[in-house]
């Protein structure tokens, strides 16, 4: 694979960010079903991410 194939361009996924956090948050607010969808309990951690 060559390098410039494998970079990802984080900016690309800059706007839609908060939106997937919302939905996240919303669909388990308490990270209490992380078994059945992990991926809706990593919303608390990408929030952290994001500059205020």
């Amino acid at each position: 694979m060559r390098r410039e194939n494998a970079a990802l361009d984080f900016t690309r996924y800059d706007r839609g960010v908060e939106d997937a956090v919302r939905r996240a948050s919303g669909a388990d607010p308490t990270i209490a079903d992380h078994r059945r969808n992990p991926s809706s309990g990593v919303w608390p951690l990408v929030r952290s991410m994001i500059p205020t």
